[in-house]
This record gives structure tokens, C-alpha cells and sequence, in this order.
């Protein structure tokens, strides 16, 4: 199992029960074109799931999330990094509430996957 499989499904669920959607996880930065190749949509049926398995299929990529009102953002994973630093950066929603909520449930997992080391 790859290691960093629990992190970032932890992150993911978290993300998830902090009321945003999943949509999809980019390989290009945003710019993917095609999908199952640059792009994998996360929309349907078992999203937690198949977010986990695109993210640790590469050493980067972004899973783009919609917030409760609307807006969509990222969260940047980067593989390679230390326990706790799986997610590198991500984008911050408009609404204040939102934004705390989404660093929150980053924050959460990270600290948690940190103190291991």
C-alpha cells in the first residue's frame, strides 16, 4: 500500500464532512483535457474512493472541490513530502466560514499525520 494511502484519504473525507464536493483530481494544474489521462472526475458513486487512487497514482496533482456556496477551489497534494505534508497548498474559498473550515479539516489531518514522525 502506498504510503501515504491513509493521509490522503483522511484528508479527502475530511474535506468531504466539512460539507464540500468532490469534483474532480488534475494532473495539469487545471488544464488537464482529457479525461482518464490528464483529469479524473470524482463526481459519482464512490468519489472518496476513486480521489484517493488518481491522487496516488502521480507525485502531484489537485483535487478540485466545490464549497457549500458554490465556488470552486483546490487542494494540492504533493508525494514525497514528510508524514503531515501531503497536502502542499491549496486555494481559499471566498467565504470567510468556508475558508476556515477547509483549513480546519487540513489543518486536522496534518497535525494528526505530523506528530507521527
Amino acid at each position: 500500500m502506498n504510503k501515504y494511502y491513509n493521509e490522503v484519504r483522511e484528508t479527502i473525507r475530511a474535506v468531504m464532512n466539512s460539507g464540500f464536493k468532490l469534483i474532480k483530481v488534475d494532473y495539469d494544474c487545471g488544464y488537464g483535457t482529457e479525461q482518464g489521462h490528464d483529469f479524473i472526475y470524482c463526481k459519482a458513486g464512490n468519489s472518496l474512493l476513486k480521489a484517493t487512487e488518481a491522487i496516488l497514482a502521480v507525485d502531484e496533482s489537485h483535487l478540485f472541490i466545490k464549497t457549500p456556496s458554490g465556488d470552486e477551489v483546490w487542494v494540492y497534494f504533493v508525494l514525497g513530502n514528510e508524514a503531515g505534508l501531503a497536502v502542499n497548498d491549496w486555494s481559499i474559498p471566498s467565504d470567510k466560514d468556508e475558508a476556515e473550515a477547509l483549513k480546519a479539516a487540513i489543518s486536522d489531518v496534518s497535525d494528526k499525520w505530523e506528530a507521527t514522525q
